[in-house]
């Protein structure tokens, strides 16, 4: 019955693949195509606000994980760590360029990362499961141009086919605080793509940094403060 509900979880997510296909199309054909994703991602986004269908789950102090959820936990945990290094790589890079709004992004993003990873970290403890061991990674020398490139194709990627699978088991296994951890990231990481998009069809060849705000629980990012979008948190400034 569990294999049966998984197998049905995954035909709710060919929609989402479409959407990753035609964001891989659009990333090859250029900064018009990047436009084009830009406009898929917020048309699926519909209101920023949380809605009642995407509404987060309530922490009700409950500790177990499935085992597949668990296992979830610990890769996800790792991932985030990981994109929260190359985040903070690609800023150093931007720098280095003079691409200082780029710069600010990345380290916001780098926060949002180590945010969600912290997040999973606990659950994890909770259930009695083991950490996976970190191995930093390094940025790799490309330039700024191509990490927003990548930083975007791999946000998509979280956002329409790791992040709903992750959910869909956490359901199935009714495991919900891994579930409530889930949905604070992908639900954070709808910003990731929104201000990756923005800053490759504006350019990234700017010389004035930015200000962010990251909210501390759930590493949604934005401009100003948005108390209805911080789960439960309050905002710190990234620049």
């Amino acid at each position: 019955e569990l294999g049966q509900k998984f197998r049905e979880s995954h035909m709710e997510l060919r929609l989402p693949q479409t959407k990753l296909l035609i964001a891989g199309i659009a990333l090859l054909v250029g900064l018009s195509g990047v436009a084009g994703l830009v406009w898929i991602v917020k048309a699926s986004h519909g209101a920023s606000a949380i809605t009642p269908d995407q509404k987060i789950v309530e922490a009700d102090g409950t500790s177990y994980c499935g085992p597949r959820t668990l296992a979830n936990l610990q890769h996800a945990y790792e991932s985030e760590l990981s994109d929260s290094d190359l985040y903070i790589g690609y800023a150093e890079q931007a720098e280095q360029e003079g691409f200082k709004s780029a710069a600010s992004l990345f380290r916001a993003l780098g926060s949002s990362e180590l945010i969600h990873a912290l997040h999973h970290r606990s659950v994890i403890n909770a259930c009695d499961g083991e950490l996976p061991p970190h191995h930093t990674l390094t940025a790799g020398g490309r330039s700024t141009k191509e990490n927003l490139r990548l930083a975007l194709m791999s946000e998509v990627q979280q956002q329409y086919e790791r992040d709903p699978a992750l959910i869909q088991v956490a359901r199935i296994e009714h495991s919900n605080a891994a579930l409530r951890s889930f949905q604070l990231a992908q639900f954070a990481e709808r910003t990731h793509l929104d201000f990756l998009g923005q800053l490759l069809v504006e350019s990234q060849e700017t010389s004035s940094s930015q200000t962010y705000r990251v909210c501390t629980v759930s590493g949604y990012i934005s401009l100003q403060p948005e108390p209805a979008n911080c789960v439960g948190g309050e905002y710190g400034t990234i620049d």
